[in-house]
């Protein structure tokens, strides 16, 4: 018994000792786990790391596709800058032309004037004399007197040509009520208003007499609506063989 208690007492310590080790490995394996969590993460932080180089590898490969992209784009420019250039040069061309017109121009002026010039000096000595240009003036004047009748007239009614206009419209308006019925706003219509454009045409012309184009003007006119006139008149002669007399 004595022997056995004494073992006994000799295993508390041990048992004490083991628990001691075992609290001590503890810690231990607290660190242990901290560092297998360590590792993770590091391994973790690894993988991220690589796939964030790997997408800028891909950003990069994508960086030099668009590059080559903008390459490629940029040789049909050039291609095309070539005719642009050449464009250039003919414009360029072309307005050296149209300079070397202009001055071409400039000096046919300069001829022209010096030429003027010269006519000037040559007639410089014909109105040297004022007698002579007085009575030169007189005599043209004394020469158109009596072809300027129609400035002397007092009125249209003056006008030789009115009197006969107005005469074929007196003719002619009688002649035309004679025509068939179904003529009467045909034929008739036309020869009554040309017969009248004829007069009216002559006095609307003289009230503008002070402007001489328009008084050519309607004289041309009247000319006109003479000639229609005429056309009428032979139409209804031909077509009208039993009033051709009257007309």
């Amino acid at each position: 018994m004595s022997y056995q208690f004494l073992i006994t007492d000799n295993r508390k310590p041990t048992t004490e000792n083991r628990q001691q080790t075992t609290d001590n490995r503890q810690p231990t394996t607290d660190n242990r786990q901290r560092t297998t969590d360590n590792g993770q993460q590091k391994t973790d932080n690894r993988k991220q790391t690589t796939e964030n180089r790997q997408q800028k590898t891909d950003n990069r490969k994508q960086t030099t596709e668009n590059r080559q992209q903008k390459t490629d784009n940029r040789q049909p420019t050039t291609d095309n800058r070539q005719p642009t250039t050449d464009n250039r040069q003919q414009k360029t061309d072309n307005r050296k032309q149209t300079t070397e017109n202009r001055q071409q121009k400039t000096d046919n002026r300069k001829q022209t004037t010096e030429n003027r010039q010269q006519k000037t000096d040559n007639r410089q000595p014909t109105t040297d004399n004022p007698q002579q240009k007085t009575d030169n003036r007189k005599q043209s004047t004394d020469n158109s007197q009596p072809t300027n009748k129609m400035q002397d007239s007092r009125s249209y009614k003056d006008l030789e040509i009115y009197k006969l206009g107005l005469e074929l419209f007196f003719i002619i308006h009688p002649l035309t009520l004679q025509l068939p019925k179904y003529e009467m706003y045909e034929l008739g219509s036309q020869l009554r208003r040309s017969a009248d454009s004829v007069v009216s045409n002559i006095v609307e012309g003289y009230g503008r007499r002070r402007y001489k184009a328009d008084f050519i003007r309607f004289l041309v006119f009247s000319h006109a609506s003479c000639l229609e006139t005429i056309n009428h008149i032979q139409k209804i002669a031909h077509l009208y063989q039993d009033i051709e007399p009257k007309f």
